[in-house]
């Protein structure tokens, strides 16, 4: 994709980004079904929500549950494998000028994406379905972190792994394709689930989606 398109589709979806959240408030903003808390979009929420059947007891799928969260510990793993290669490339040149183009950005990616978490955790546009494991109410769920995660840090390995092994070729594209299918797995496991709304899902696509996209515009300058 040239760069002029990749900063047009930004600043796009920058826009979507602006205008999902206030749609979210103010759009059929009602309980999908006693006992769940008020969501935006209330009618596909419930739409989505009802073409599974859940734990009477939890209100979620715990296989599902448990699969995405294993999935999840995996896209960790990945960001902090990312960010230790720039903590030690810092450390050991003493300076963040030294530190590699694409890892330093990287970086920058992460804690992007960490503010944008902070910021909608305080403005708790939307709050999730169930009462997830060591959480003592509903809480905060737009966009779904979890989804932002997944999707960040296996699009970030995507790009790194064919600037760091790009003369190996079929090794690039065999690890492109097992990020494509975890970042896949992990959220249409997690939308599946139960313990997100469907919009929280696609929050999380498009609020990711744009952060990698500026991300790469950032690494081809």
């Amino acid at each position: 994709m040239e760069r002029d398109t990749k900063v047009s589709l930004f600043f796009w979806l920058s826009g979507w980004c602006v205008v999902y959240p206030i749609v979210l408030k103010l759009v059929n903003a009602a309980r999908p079904a006693p006992g769940l808390p008020k969501v935006g979009l209330a009618a596909l929420n419930g739409w989505f929500r009802d073409l599974r059947h859940f734990d009477e007891a939890t209100g979620y799928s715990a296989f599902w549950y448990v699969f995405t969260q294993a999935v999840g510990y995996l896209a960790l793993a990945a960001c902090i494998f990312w960010a230790g290669i720039g903590l030690v490339q810092w450390v050991r040149t003493k300076s963040l000028d030294r530190v590699d183009k694409s890892i330093f950005i990287t970086c920058c990616l992460y804690i992007a994406a960490l503010l944008v978490f902070v910021v909608f955790n305080a403005l708790a546009v939307n709050k999730g379905p169930v009462v997830t494991p060591g959480d003592a109410e509903f809480s905060a769920s737009f966009p779904s972190p979890y989804t932002m995660l997944v999707v960040i840090s296996m699009g970030s390995t995507m790009y790194l792994t064919g600037y760091f092994l790009e003369k190996k070729e079929k090794l690039v594209l065999v690890l492109r394709v097992l990020c494509g299918a975890v970042m896949i797995a992990g959220v249409v496991g997690r939308a599946i689930s139960g313990v997100c709304w469907l919009t929280d899902i696609l929050g999380g696509i498009l609020y990711s989606t744009t952060l990698l996209l500026l991300y790469s515009v950032f690494c081809d300058a």
